[in-house]
C-alpha cells in the first residue's frame, strides 16, 4: 500500500472537487436531493452540476455570461450555491408547454 509520508498531502481519488472540469468528476458526486435541504444549504459547483444535468464548464461559463439569473457565492477562488436559489431558479425554469416564454407560467 502506498502510504504518504508525514506532511504529504494526497488528494483522495475518490472526492470529485470543484477545480476538475470533466464528466467523470459529475459521475463521481453523490446524489443530493435538494428537496431536504435548508435553504441556506451551500452546494459546490459539481453538485450543482450533477441536480442540473450541465458540465462544470457550463455553470463557469454561466456565472461569467450572465446567460441565466442562477445566483451565486464566490470566495476567494470558491464558488457555492445555495439550495433555495437552485430551488428558485428551477421554479423560474419550468414551464407548462413550449410556447411560454422567461420561465412565466
Amino acid at each position: 500500500m502506498n502510504t504518504p509520508t508525514t506532511g504529504e498531502i494526497r488528494p483522495n481519488p475518490t472526492q470529485a472537487t470543484p477545480e476538475i472540469h470533466t464528466a467523470t468528476a459529475l459521475s463521481r458526486v453523490q446524489p443530493v436531493n435538494l428537496d431536504a435541504l435548508p435553504n441556506s444549504y451551500l452546494l459546490t459547483p459539481v453538485e450543482t452540476g450533477a441536480i442540473l444535468g450541465v458540465a462544470l464548464q457550463t455553470l463557469s461559463t454561466w456565472r461569467c455570461t450572465g446567460r441565466y439569473d442562477l445566483k451565486f457565492i464566490k470566495s476567494g477562488r470558491k464558488v457555492f450555491y445555495k439550495a433555495g436559489d437552485l430551488r428558485a431558479f428551477l421554479e423560474r425554469r419550468t414551464h407548462t408547454h413550449t410556447s411560454q416564454q422567461g420561465g412565466k407560467v
